[in-house]
């Protein structure tokens, strides 16, 4: 007698499972591996940030005369405002297609930033005020606090011309420290949590900065050209 065919998923079904797990066993090296170096690259490149601005060995204090307690200031200010620009970019367009009024008690600030963003033309605006002010405090951010004199701070290490100008003279360690920090994390919260990420005060305050800078028309040509190649595919 022919065995039901409804069976034949149920036997496939522990192989399946057995040959994931064993897979996942024979990676899981690498991703203790990867992990370890993960977090051993952050925790360095934060630690030789901090340590080189408090040393006073930052553009800021060498070029500019900045206190490295000022640096170090300005530095979680810029932080702290790319943060809220790139988490409300990502919750902004989460919750575009939602109606937050049901919770407009709970969320009071959340619900009023929609209602300024409520259609595409003005998250356009705010989207184009957004981009401009990012650029503006990242090219800041790495005036700051990139570090010109590191090879010759520590000649004993003798860091390669190429990596000193990369790494420490164009500030691609400080532009890590952005990226985990200042872009990344609110931006992970953003996409788990849109409403409780809009739901401050500050984040309304710069959606509003935001699109007073759109009105401002700075990007106008660029906003040309993109209409113009919409007109074109139709």
């Amino acid at each position: 007698m022919n065995k039901p065919i409804s069976s034949f998923p149920e036997k496939s079904t522990p192989v399946i499972s057995q040959a994931s797990t064993q897979t996942k066993r024979k990676w899981a090296w690498l991703d203790i591996i990867t992990d370890g170096l993960s977090y051993s690259v952050a925790l360095l490149s934060i630690g030789t940030f901090v340590g080189f601005i408090i040393n006073a060995e930052s553009r800021a204090t060498i070029e500019y005369g900045f206190a490295p307690s000022t640096v170090m200031m300005l530095a979680g200010l810029i932080i702290f405002f790319i943060a809220l620009l790139e988490g409300s970019q990502i919750a902004i367009i989460n919750v575009a297609d939602k109606d937050l009024s049901a919770d407009a008690e709970r969320f009071p600030f959340a619900y009023q930033i929609q209602q300024l963003t409520r259609n595409e033309t003005d998250i356009g605006h705010y989207l184009i005020g957004r981009q401009l002010l990012v650029v503006a405090l990242v090219t800041v951010f790495s005036l700051l606090t990139s570090f010109p004199n590191v090879a010759q701070l520590t000649p004993e290490l003798r860091i390669p011309a190429m990596i000193d100008l990369i790494v420490f003279k164009f500030g691609l360690i400080n532009a890590m420290i952005l990226l985990w920090v200042g872009q990344l994390i609110p931006q992970l919260l953003a996409s788990k949590s849109p409403q409780r990420i809009l739901n401050a005060r500050s984040m309304k305050y710069m959606v509003l900065l935001c699109l007073g800078i759109s009105r401002l028309k700075i990007a106008k040509p660029s906003s040309m050209v993109a209409d113009w190649i919409e007109r074109k595919r139709g």
